[in-house]
Parts: C-alpha cells; sequence; structure tokens
C-alpha cells in the first residue's frame, strides 16, 4: 500500500536499511530499489488463526537483526499485527521496538461502539453510539429516542397542539446506521439514511432491506449534523503524539490536501488525539507491555453552533483507525525528521510529563471561536511534526485516468454527460499531472508506479474475470477491491 511504501522511502532517505514483507507476491513495494531485502508473509487467512503469519514476522526478525517494526496493516489486518506485536515483545523481551498498539487496544478501537465507549469512559466528547444485532433492537432504540410527554390540548376543542407536536419532532434524536465490520457488502447497503424516516411504516421498509445479525451486527449512531468530515493521521509513540495531519475525508478518499497547521479545526483535533492518547497511557500506567505506541487516525466531523461571539465548531470523533493512514503521503520532504520519530520509539521513556493544556478543550470540546494570537502560539509551540510542504497535493494518476477521463469521455458520447463538464474533467486531470504529486510515483524510484498500473491491477482484475469476482470499487491507493 501507499503507506508502507511512503514510510519505507522515508526510513531510507534517512539513512535506515528497510527490510520489506507483504502477504502479495506481486505487491508493487516489493519492487523499491530503497527496501534492501523483501519477505513474502503466508496470507492470514490461509492459516485461519494467522500462526504462519506471526511465525514468518519472527523468523524476519531474528533473521533480519531487526530493531524496529512498523506495521502498517491493512484493515482487516489490523487485530492480527496487534497481535504480532505482543508475540514479539514477549519473545524478544522488549529488544525489539514496535510502532503497533497491542491486540487488546487495537481491538477495542477498531470496533466503533467499544472506541465511542472508551472516548466517554475517558471524559472527551463522543455521539451516542449503539451496536446492534437485530432489527427488532434498531426499532427499540429508535423508539426510546423519542420524545414521550402528556399530550398538550388546545383550548376546549381538546385536539394536540400541532406546534407541540412539531416541537417534539424537532427536539427528537436522529440515528444513522453503519457496519461494524469490514464486509464489502454491507457497506454498499449502507447509505447513512437518517433514522428514523418521516414515517413509522418507511423506517420499517428502509430496515427490512439490511441483513442484521448477531454474526453480522451494526452500528447506530447518533447523527451529527455537520456538513464536513475529517480524517487524520497520527504517530503515537508511549502516549505522545509525534506526528499529525488532518485532511478533509470522503466515502473514497483519493485527492489529498492537509489542513493548515495553524487553522483551528488541525489543532482542536490534534488535542483531541494527544487528550485521548495521553489519557490511554496513563491508564497503562508504567506497564511497558501496555503502553500506547503506534498509529491512531481519527474520522471527525465538525458541527456548527451559533455562539454569541460567532460561530463555535465542536468536533465528534465518529471512529477510530488503529493503524497508519494513507495522508502519510502528505510528510513528503519530511523524511530525516519522520525518520527520527519512529526511531524514539527505541529510546527510553521521558521522565517529563505531557503538558496538560486545555485551552482549545472545553469540556472536552473543541472551541473553536480562538483568538489569531492564541492559535499561532499552539503552532508554533507544538513540538509535533506536521507536513513541511503544506501546498503538497497527492492523486493517484490510474484513478484520475478512469475517473476523469475514461468514464466522462464515455458518458460524452452517450449524452450523459455535457461537452462542458468533460471539460471541467480535462481541467482537473491538467492541474493534477502538473501541479500535483502521485502517491506512488517518484522519478528517483519509479518502478513500483509502473509495476501497480502494468502488473498488479492488471493481475487483480484477470482474477476476477477468472473467478467471476464482483466488485463496485476500486482504491489504487490500497489495492483494495470493493466487492459486492
Amino acid at each position: 500500500m501507499t503507506k508502507g511504501l511512503f514510510l519505507a522511502r522515508t526510513f531510507h532517505l534517512a539513512g535506515h536499511n528497510v527490510i520489506g514483507a507483504d502477504t502479495s507476491p506481486y505487491a508493487n513495494g516489493r519492487f523499491s530499489h530503497f527496501i534492501q531485502r523483501s519477505y513474502i508473509l503466508p496470507s492470514p487467512d490461509a492459516g485461519g488463526d494467522g500462526v504462519g503469519y506471526l511465525a514468518a514476522i519472527l523468523r524476519i526478525i531474528r533473521q533480519e537483526n531487526i530493531n524496529l517494526w512498523v506495521s502498517c496493516s491493512g484493515v482487516s489486518s489490523e487485530v492480527l499485527d496487534g497481535q504480532a506485536r505482543d508475540t514479539i515483545i514477549q519473545n524478544f523481551d522488549g529488544r525489539v521496538k514496535c510502532v503497533q498498539l497491542s491486540a487488546a487496544l487495537t481491538e477495542m478501537l477498531h470496533a466503533k461502539d467499544t472506541f465511542v465507549g472508551k472516548v466517554q469512559e475517558l471524559g472527551l466528547p463522543a455521539p451516542e453510539t449503539h451496536q446492534v444485532t437485530s432489527r427488532d433492537s434498531v426499532h427499540r432504540l429508535l423508539n426510546a429516542s423519542s420524545p414521550r410527554s402528556s399530550p398538550v390540548l388546545n383550548g376546549d376543542m381538546g385536539s394536540l397542539s400541532k406546534k407541540k407536536r412539531s416541537n417534539h419532532s424537532r427536539n427528537r434524536k436522529s440515528y444513522i446506521l453503519k457496519p461494524s465490520d469490514v464486509n464489502d457488502a454491507s457497506r454498499l447497503t449502507s447509505d447513512l439514511t437518517i433514522l428514523p424516516r418521516r414515517t413509522v411504516s418507511m423506517t420499517y421498509n428502509h430496515l427490512a432491506s439490511i441483513k442484521i445479525s448477531t454474526s453480522q451486527p451494526w452500528v447506530l449512531q447518533e447523527f451529527i449534523p455537520g456538513k464536513k468530515e475529517y480524517c487524520t493521521h497520527a504517530l503515537i509513540i508511549r502516549g505522545e503524539v509525534k506526528v499529525f495531519v488532518a485532511c478533509e475525508s470522503s466515502d473514497l478518499l483519493m485527492h489529498y490536501k492537509s489542513l493548515p497547521v495553524n487553522s483551528a479545526l488541525n489543532i482542536a483535533m490534534r488535542k483531541f488525539t494527544e487528550e485521548f492518547a495521553r489519557r490511554l497511557q496513563e491508564e497503562s500506567g508504567s506497564n511497558s507491555k501496555a503502553e500506547v505506541t503506534g498509529h491512531m487516525s481519527f474520522d471527525f466531523l465538525v458541527k456548527e453552533e451559533a455562539d454569541v461571539d460567532g460561530v463555535r465548531h465542536r468536533i465528534w470523533p465518529i471512529e477510530c483507525n488503529p493503524r497508519a493512514h494513507t495522508a502519510v503521503a502528505l510528510f513528503r520532504g519530511n523524511e530525516k525528521e519522520m525518520a527520527d520519530a519512529y526511531l524514539s520509539a527505541l529510546h527510553p521513556p521521558s521522565t517529563e510529563s505531557l503538558e496538560d493544556d486545555d485551552r482549545t478543550l472545553v469540556n472536552g470540546h473543541a472551541n473553536l471561536v480562538t483568538s489569531n494570537e492564541i492559535l499561532s502560539e499552539e503552532a508554533e509551540g507544538s513540538s509535533t511534526i506536521t507536513p513541511r510542504h503544506q501546498d503538497l497535493k497527492v492523486y493517484w494518476i490510474g484513478h484520475d485516468i478512469v475517473t476523469l477521463l475514461i468514464i466522462p469521455f464515455f458518458s460524452l458520447i452517450s449524452l450523459r454527460l455535457s461537452f462542458s463538464n468533460y471539460v471541467k474533467g480535462l481541467v482537473a486531470f491538467v492541474d493534477h499531472v502538473l501541479f500535483w504529486q502521485d502517491g506512488t510515483y517518484e522519478v528517483w524510484d519509479p518502478l513500483p508506479a509502473w509495476w501497480l498500473y502494468h502488473v498488479y491491477w492488471p493481475l487483480e482484475l484477470l482474477r476476477c474475470i477468472l473467478w467471476r469476482g464482483k466488485w463496485s470499487r476500486i482504491n489504487v491507493s490500497t489495492g483494495k477491491m470493493f466487492g459486492c
């Protein structure tokens, strides 16, 4: 994946020897000349419990005399990598350091309901969240959220007050239903419809099309009315945020641009990450085997609220991905600082406690009505590494060729797209090629990008044709095909 390739290049450019490992025999990252040696790991699915996968990692560490293991998990392998971290610590008695959260912590953060529960337990803001295993449980929770009060009579007519009933409707909580696992078929049926619908029958009809069971649970989460969603990437070493970036997010994010370092939103999301990581570390105490070291990537919704001083924004964490995020590619040009941040895991922990500064946290919420002076002080006073090139934008040319050239062309000739909109796509494509940075291609390391588009993806598509695999979307940056 892009994030693994980027970190491998980063460590090499900072003067370190890099050993790569991947479950795919034709992963493009294996062909970077910055990787000294590359190993093929047994697929976790092949062994069922991942025993072969874990054994291979231990064997490589011994054989190569590894000092630091940095996991770049996929969405389905992060818990297994947490188990690998625990196994490495147990077998090497702390001589090999791991940039990976423990299996227990990874599993807790991965599940949406347990993550939100932990956020609330630590005294930070989070939307109401429930794991549901049946449609009946969804209906019960929706009914429980509806306001209940005695009817208000309107004069002598004895009729219910329509105004009061309307207020009840407005005050009722709304929810969205999301799959709690990584099943692609579930994701396709998750259209983030706001529940309950306008009528009871519409709610029942919507839920009837969704398969919810004990083996396939879903998450019912309070709907936070916000126009934009943001994602972050953070490197945590013993509860301290060493690297941080935030950017706008989407369902399939293929164009990355970091938020300004001194923007109120960026500072608020960084402060939340710092508080969350610090409080988790405090819970672990002095137990080195439970220290909070690894990657954390949060998804935030931002809610605007009117205030006497203007508009206040409140950030709400809705999900945590306890793994490296593709947004790490925005740190191009920070190779030396990035490598030093990762290798700080090898150093003894500092006796200095993290500074508890809540100037941008009010009861756990981000109060973004902040003066420029404080914003500037927050940005300059932080030792956290942020992208050096704030104007850097990252894209993937393979994705843009399909979405901005090929598909629009066929839409144009079939008269489903206007010529002016087609030209807009062409202009956007040219702009990306000239002024953006491809997430995989580098002039001084071109083979991974060539292999990605000429070998990896053709083989993946051929595999789907031969085995009749159905897919709906492709994420070029992670090598993932979303099944139907």
